[in-house]
């Protein structure tokens, strides 16, 4: 029983630290996307996909690119990893766009 027990505590202790090195890192990556979070007005340029890895042994990532333009010409690469909100804008649509760190936050498109 005591080696049971051991094992399961040599187990669990690297999983603890590990699940809260995760944790971690995502509350810091989340805070500093909203502290550089920005509004922009702005119109839908191009989308772009690209995936690649890492190893070959490793699964395929996949990042999907949205390029912006605003009112003043300047263009914005905006990278999401949800694949549901890529294939939802469309080229050509205007709105107001919210964005940290090169991610996209959300994009609100006008009514028209």
């Amino acid at each position: 029983m005591d080696d049971d027990v051991l094992t399961l505590i040599k187990v669990l202790i690297p999983m603890a630290i590990l699940l809260s090195f995760f944790y971690y890192f995502k509350v810091i990556q989340k805070k500093r996307i909203d502290a550089d979070k920005r509004i922009t007005f702005c119109r839908i340029e191009g989308k772009r996909f690209d995936s690649f890895k890492t190893d070959i042994s490793s699964p395929n990532f996949k990042i999907y690119t949205i390029i912006f333009s605003d009112n003043f010409g300047n263009e914005l690469e905006i990278s999401t990893n949800d694949k549901k909100i890529f294939n939802s804008l469309k080229p050509g649509q205007t709105g107001k766009l919210t964005h940290g760190l090169g991610h996209l936050v959300d994009f609100e498109p006008d009514s028209q």
